[in-house]
């Protein structure tokens, strides 16, 4: 298989993701995965770890970037190490002044070495909490701290974040919210060109039609803020406000942190791509968290990449993907190969609350006869 575009033309030597900016509700709801073996792409970690909360046999979390998996390897270390609250402090959701003394005596023997080499040129990323220290986190930041008090202030924003009916949601978003500077800020800082330049790699955007970004993201932040809640909604707190509160991402709320943590042992990072889980992988894998990887790839790359995660896995499978910008359905890539369980997709894409995607897509593996055979 050829080298993917992305893997030769973007920067992978610090992070770009100290969160997974994808809801791991909705890759919990696509699948059972009770005793599955799981493939996931790394990005921050977390929702790699939020699949053990559903006791799968093994999970499989890779990732071109060396640094995003030191990141996946930290966290984990942080949730064997440390009680529920200290490990929140230590990676950024509550205040901490000793984040540093902790990775140094407990979480630093824990990690691989070339884990450790990364923070310990890094210890800013420590000390100021991991979580805030990634290239689209501190894009997000720009945003709250210099943009968004020139469009509502803090009270307003404060009000949007309340637990609100879904006509209460909408009267204030129409009434209040949707403004001309709230419309005018969208447009400009979430453009192509701004957010190449601060959030993501300007060559993940490579086969992006022009213009298609802004026009996207105003109708889906729409959804966002007017169907959904929006007081429990861990995504739109963080780019509102740099931080969670007390609207915590699946991996990191206290109800799911003792399973999670009891399945450490069944989750391993590595460093790689997808084509370097052949056929000769075996036994298949049962579920694939695919993120949104076919948006950096040109039309001929993501056939062979169609063909090989039909080879790694078994007639059954399921495989769950996002379109952000770029559309690309596996079942048009290897006709015969997949196919898109259609309601299941759509009435979890419909909960979705990181509003940046414009579709989810759960495919199920068939033979390449067109046979459903169910193992």
């Amino acid at each position: 298989m050829r080298t993917p575009e992305i893997e030769q033309r973007a920067s992978f030597d610090f992070v770009r993701y100290a969160n997974c900016w994808e809801d791991a509700e909705l890759l919990l709801g696509a699948a059972s995965l009770d005793g599955a073996r799981c493939l996931s792409i790394c990005s921050a970690g977390d929702n790699s770890l939020s699949l053990l909360a559903a006791n799968p046999s093994e999970v499989v979390a890779f990732d071109l970037n060396p640094v995003q998996i030191a990141l996946g390897e930290l966290k984990r270390a942080a949730m064997r190490a440390l009680g529920y609250e200290e490990f929140l402090a230590f990676l950024g959701f509550r205040e901490s002044d000793c984040r540093e003394a902790t990775y140094r005596a407990r979480i630093a023997p824990l990690i691989p070495v070339a884990a450790q080499e990364y923070f310990e040129a890094h210890l800013a990323d420590v000390r100021d909490g991991v979580i805030h220290r990634g290239k689209f986190e501190s894009y997000f930041h720009i945003f709250c701290r210099r943009v968004l008090p020139l469009v509502h202030s803090r009270r307003t924003v404060r009000r949007l974040l309340q637990d609100k009916t879904p006509e209460e949601r909408r009267s204030f978003y129409h009434g209040t919210w949707n403004n001309f500077r709230f419309r005018t800020a969208l447009r400009l800082f979430f453009s192509r060109t701004v957010m190449g330049r601060l959030g993501r790699d300007p060559e993940f955007f490579r086969h992006v039609a022009p213009g298609s970004i802004r026009h996207a993201l105003a109708g889906r932040t729409a959804y966002a803020l007017t169907e959904l809640p929006t007081h429990d909604n861990p995504y739109l707190h963080y780019i509102l406000t740099g931080t969670f509160g007390d609207a915590l991402p699946h991996f990191a709320r206290r109800e799911n942190f003792d399973t999670i943590r009891a399945n450490l042992g069944s989750i391993r990072f590595v460093l790689g791509k997808l084509s370097d889980f052949s056929a000769d992988a075996r036994p298949p894998f049962d579920f694939m968290n695919l993120s949104d990887i076919f948006e950096y790839m040109d039309e001929a790359l993501f056939a062979e990449t169609a063909r090989t995660i039909h080879d790694c896995a078994a007639t059954g499978t399921r495989v769950a993907y996002y379109n952000m910008l770029v559309p690309r359905l596996l079942p048009r890539a290897l006709p015969g190969g997949f196919k898109r369980l259609d309601t299941l997709s759509d009435n979890l894409f419909a909960q979705n609350r990181a509003f940046f995607y414009g579709s989810l897509h759960v495919d199920e593996v068939l033979s390449l006869d067109g046979r459903e055979v169910h193992p």
